[in-house]
């Protein structure tokens, strides 16, 4: 049997300009894109606010605020001082979504309700401002994050105990000390060969 052939044909844009010209436009003035994707986001916060949110409402929220702390990363102009209000709303809409997965509820508490209300006006403005190419790469900024598992909350975990009595040894013993086959040698790093 014949082998396979690797070859895939790309697309192809048939009107160029058009294209480019569409990339121009403000993501506002868009009928189907703009006034859609801000819909989406402000029913999935009415949903969870009401009370009768799901795990999508709350994964749109999610989307919501990556994508809006993406956007800055882009163009400058939309929002970069405004940053920590969208870290404070996305790690709001990440607490909410974690209770929400063990409680069975998606509900915000009165401080994630603000923080999540002043995000998702920042973002609709963003969406205002931004032009159709600047949001397609924000999505795909948001894209190669989710694949590379560098999506989720902003603020540092709890500290937790020691995994083991080795890894605080280490950790204890400092820069200088190496670690040969379980025991413990003391040298600089200048007399370091790697070899033991």
């Amino acid at each position: 049997m014949r082998k396979r052939s690797n070859y895939k044909p790309k697309g192809v844009r048939l009107d160029n300009m058009s294209w480019v010209i569409a990339g121009l436009k403000p993501v506002g003035s868009v009928p189907k894109a703009g006034v859609h994707l801000k819909l989406a986001n402000v029913a999935a916060m009415d949903a969870i606010i009401l009370g009768h949110g799901t795990g999508d409402h709350s994964h749109t929220m999610r989307e919501a605020f990556e994508m809006a702390i993406c956007l800055p990363k882009i163009n400058k102009k939309l929002g970069t001082d405004w940053l920590p209000e969208l870290k404070v709303a996305k790690d709001a809409a990440y607490a909410a979504h974690a209770r929400g997965e063990r409680t069975g509820r998606f509900l915000f508490t009165g401080l994630e309700m603000q923080a999540i209300k002043a995000g998702m006006e920042i973002h609709t403005q963003q969406l205002e401002e931004c032009t159709v190419q600047e949001m397609e790469r924000a999505l795909v900024l948001v894209a190669s994050k989710r694949a590379t598992a560098r999506l989720g909350p902003t603020a540092p975990a709890l500290p937790s105990a020691p995994r083991s009595t080795t890894r605080s040894a280490r950790a204890v013993a400092g820069p200088t000390s190496r670690w040969r086959g379980g025991t413990q040698c003391l040298t600089t790093s200048a007399s370091w060969s790697g070899s033991a």
